[in-house]
């Protein structure tokens, strides 16, 4: 990480990451975290970019995702139902 630049390349991220903030993450969940990060996908990780990842609300994600599960087990409840129907 160079000081000052105002980015973070992937390799930044898979070298100084994990001994900076104590994570232990596998090389695929630092790059989906790159990804999801790199909202402009130029590879790079912008100041304002990571600004935006870090205020993102989780708590509502995580309701959203909550809600899709419980609609699709609805879907396979119903499913399973009319196969035995049928």
């Amino acid at each position: 990480m160079d000081k000052g630049v105002g980015f973070l390349s992937l390799k930044d991220i898979l070298s100084k990451m994990p001994s900076l903030f104590g994570i232990s993450l596998k090389r695929e969940e630092f790059l989906k975290l790159f990804k999801e990060i790199d909202s402009d996908k130029d590879g790079l990780i912008k100041y304002k970019e990571f600004e935006e990842f870090y205020n993102k609300d989780y708590d509502a994600i995580i309701k959203n995702i909550e809600r899709d599960k419980e609609r699709f087990n609805i879907q396979l409840e119903i499913f399973d139902h009319l196969m035995k129907v049928l």
